[in-house]
């Protein structure tokens, strides 16, 4: 189809190729690039931009850019695209598509026209600026003036330069609506609709946006679309605004070939080790490594430039000119080493960089896919390395079955063949020494930015990659497929101790969550029992026998009474929730082993329902009664002064409970206890698991949130859970006295009796020592729970007897 389009396009006048040939030898060409390419790029039909019979203006263009022979998708596209027709466009990532529309643009642009003749989107700010030079530089001899325009650039600039002649306009989404909208960006003659990275932006948020752009343009424009992935909405787009386009699909494969795929399974904590040991090993020209939120990119890069390499950062929270100047310098080889966030993962070609390093794992195939294609552009080689933890197992599993690729375990040596070229003076190295100024507009913190320093590490420096928890080692085949069962061996313990006589990071096992769970309940409840007793009196609306007010500060038998009851209660009662939560989030996780926040909260109901049936509610039955006693003969309450106490204790009160009213007596007020139990969890865990990853996410790769941050999260879990459910509480405290029977039905009479007789605010009596006792306790039990769970691991690293 293209070769004959090629030829229709012979005896038309959008230009001539002259066949004088000696003007070729007048063009400032730069080196040819001798390093070798894949079928990516190579495997074409044989075309030359001749062919398509160009202007020789916009042919200078194209050889003074380095371009020799038109790639497999521009030998498709040009053709098509000169012919004015819709296209649809899809190719991998570093293929030359962004040329592939860039010069039949050029090709129909009338430099005698003011008009802006031509729209070109991209999603992000980094891909307009790189969208921009490109047609900057094919165009040079044309005459033609681009202008990019982008978010956190000053709009009354972007006004400014429109007053003048704008042949093609490369931006964003939003800043071109915002300049159309207002009548500054004229789109009424611009026949020329460009969407590169179409799949993103016919995303939810900017589907609207381009709907209105296009409304904007002349009804007979040509629209063209180019993406490395086409999700279905792009066909609802295709239906609805494109004419009859031309599809052109080279995707037999996902991947770029050049590109060698590798894995390192790692622990949290041992990433900055093994990305240090890869510095160490690799023959980097440049690399980038990506982070999945903004917090860690930062931190990494100062982690980095403390171990001695240079290194620049770049996410969507800087000032739009530090991300320019990052992106300008980074690729004009300043620095060697750029840690970003996913807004680099899209059309950014910088030929330099061959180590891509994924230091959090990505989400899904797609963002993979973008990210790896950073390096092994236009058909060159390149490396992809993949930090993966535990939690990021079904995910390589899953982008390996979407991809139809295979991520190999890292090897101890790996062959430079297959990323380095050995002839590299015509590739774009970066400056060995830069000066502090360059680094200081670059909002970037650098130290040194020669070669790096020696680091002194307790191995030597010396990573071993094919043993141990540096990676797992598989027994198959190098080409074999693996599927699910392969993929949970690799992953499992027994196998990889076998075969590495080291461990690899597993999930906690029962009876390690009981008796972490437990420590952390017996010392909690040992601390915080004061304010449960003037919870529970505050509840009841009861005094002392002899009218006195409660001592203080709390250090009097008084305040300890039924407090052997809840101590061993709040044990078995923690160890329950922790190892009920475990199960419950194992049920509940998706294919990928994750679990959502909607489902965390079905957990903690699950976990909260299984510690009130097998321990709350028997415990705080017999708790409640001790602590408030009732004597009938005496008419009188907490007669524990009197000469014959009712109840002496835990197991004389346990006895007498089941002497009075059987199994029925340990489980009074079952109901409100357990939907207060239930709400507890949920409320306490989810609220901490929450404030947890964001903690996470300010603290730097490889380290562990400090005691203090953990006890801090786990009282603001605590206080979040008071005031959700300390309704629940006070009916729950009043089912289990000792008049319950007398005075209330069930829970539902309870409730409603409270808030006839008592008022609404009845149901948070009692909040504030219990206020006292939650925010304390959520510090202490989750603070000595990661305590008792680091010590464990400490004693039985291996995890042979616990």
């Amino acid at each position: 189809m293209a070769e004959a389009l090629a030829s229709q396009l012979n005896n038309t006048t959008l230009g001539e190729a002259s066949s004088d040939t000696r003007w070729k030898d007048q063009l400032k060409a730069p080196a040819k690039d001798a390093r070798p390419q894949t079928e990516d790029v190579t495997a074409t039909k044989g075309l030359e931009f001749e062919d398509f019979y160009i202007k020789r203006e916009l042919m200078m263009g194209i050889f003074e850019a380095g371009f020799e022979k038109p790639s497999p998708i521009q030998e498709e596209t040009i053709p098509v695209a000169l012919t004015g027709r819709d296209i649809l466009a899809r190719a991998k990532n570093g293929t030359g598509k962004t040329a592939a529309f860039v010069i039949p643009t050029l090709e129909r642009i009338n430099p005698k026209s003011t008009k802006t003749q031509a729209l070109i989107l991209v999603p992000t700010r980094e891909l307009a600026l790189q969208t921009s030079h490109v047609c900057k530089t094919l165009g040079k001899h044309l005459g033609i003036n681009v202008m990019v325009t982008t978010g956190g650039t000053g709009l009354m600039d972007d006004i400014i330069r429109l007053n003048d002649a704008v042949h093609i306009l490369v931006g964003t989404p939003g800043r071109v609506l915002d300049l159309a909208s207002k009548g500054v960006a004229d789109l009424s003659e611009c026949p020329t609709f460009v969407m590169d990275e179409a799949d993103k932006l016919l995303s939810p948020e900017f589907t609207p946006v381009i709907e209105q752009l296009l409304s904007f343009h002349p009804k007979d424009r040509q629209v063209m679309l180019f993406s490395a992935t086409f999700p279905l909405i792009v066909k609802s787009f295709k239906d609805k605004h494109m004419r009859n386009p031309y599809e052109i699909n080279l995707m037999d494969e996902l991947t770029l070939r050049g590109i060698t795929q590798y894995y390192a399974f790692v622990e949290e904590k041992q990433k900055v080790h093994c990305l240090n040991t890869l510095f160490s090993k690799l023959q980097i020209n440049q690399s980038i490594i990506f982070c999945n939120s903004t917090n860690r990119v930062e931190l990494l890069a100062k982690k980095i430039t403390e171990l001695g390499y240079s290194c620049f950062y770049s996410h969507a929270r800087m000032l739009q000119q530090h991300r320019n100047r990052v992106f300008h310098d980074f690729r004009n080889g300043v620095c060697r080493n750029l840690v970003c966030s996913d807004l680099l993962t899209r059309g950014i070609d910088i030929q330099a960089v061959n180590v891509v390093i994924n230091f959090d794992f990505p989400k899904n195939a797609e963002t993979y896919l973008h990210r790896i294609g950073r390096s092994g552009r236009f058909g060159h080689l390149g490396l992809a390395i993949n930090l993966i933890n535990w939690d990021d197992r079904f995910n390589l599993y899953k982008i390996e079955q979407e991809l139809g690729t295979e991520i190999q375990p890292i090897p101890q040596n790996i062959d430079k063949k297959l990323y380095v070229y050995e002839s590299p003076e015509t590739i774009p190295r970066p400056i060995a020494n830069a000066s502090q100024a360059q680094l200081a507009t670059s909002g970037n913190q650098t130290q040194n930015m020669g070669e790096r320093r020696n680091n002194n590490h307790s191995n030597g420096g010396h990573y071993q990659f094919g043993r141990g928890r540096g990676s797992y080692r598989g027994g198959r085949s190098q080409g074999q497929r693996r599927n699910m069962q392969n993929e949970m061996n690799k992953f499992g313990t027994s196998q990889n101790q076998q075969q590495s006589g080291k461990s690899q990071p597993a999930q906690p096992s029962s009876l390690r969550s009981i008796i972490a769970g437990s420590t952390a309940g017996a010392i909690e409840i040992a601390i915080t029992y004061p304010a449960e007793f003037a919870k529970t009196r505050s509840q009841l609306n009861r005094k002392l026998p002899d009218g006195k007010k409660l001592p203080w500060p709390p250090f009097g038998k008084q305040w300890y009474a039924g407090c052997t009851t809840l101590i061993i209660g709040n044990s078995l009662k923690a160890g329950i929730r922790f190892v009920a939560f475990d199960r419950f989030k194992s049920l509940l996780q998706d294919e990928n082993g994750k679990i959502s926040g909607p489902r965390t909260v079905i957990a903690g109901f699950g976990a909260g329902f299984t510690e009130s049936l097998l321990a709350v509610t028997p415990f705080e039955s017999i708790k409640t009664q001790l602590s408030v006693a009732f004597k009938p003969s005496l008419a009188t309450i907490d007669d524990r002064k009197s000469a014959n106490p009712r109840m002496r204790g835990f197991l004389h009160g346990s006895k007498l409970i089941f002497q009075e009213r059987g199994i029925r007596g340990f489980f009074q007020g079952f109901v409100p206890t357990t939907a207060r139990q239930a709400a507890n969890s949920a409320t306490r865990f989810s609220s901490y698991t929450m404030l947890k990853q964001l903690a996470e996410s300010y603290v730097a790769p490889g380290e562990k949130l400090g005691t203090a941050s953990t006890f801090a999260i786990g009282g603001m879990a605590g206080f979040i859970t008071v005031y959700v459910t300390q309704p629940l509480d006070t009916v729950k405290t009043r089912m289990q006295s000792l008049e319950a029977s007398k005075n209330y039905k069930n829970s539902f009479v309870c409730a409603a009796r409270i808030f006839k007789d008592e008022g609404l605010f009845t149901f948070w009596s009692g909040a504030v020592p219990r206020l006292a006792r939650l925010i304390l306790s959520g510090g202490i039990v989750f603070t000595m729970y990661e305590k008792t769970m680091d010590a464990l691991d400490s004693l039985d690293s291996k995890r042979q007897y616990i």
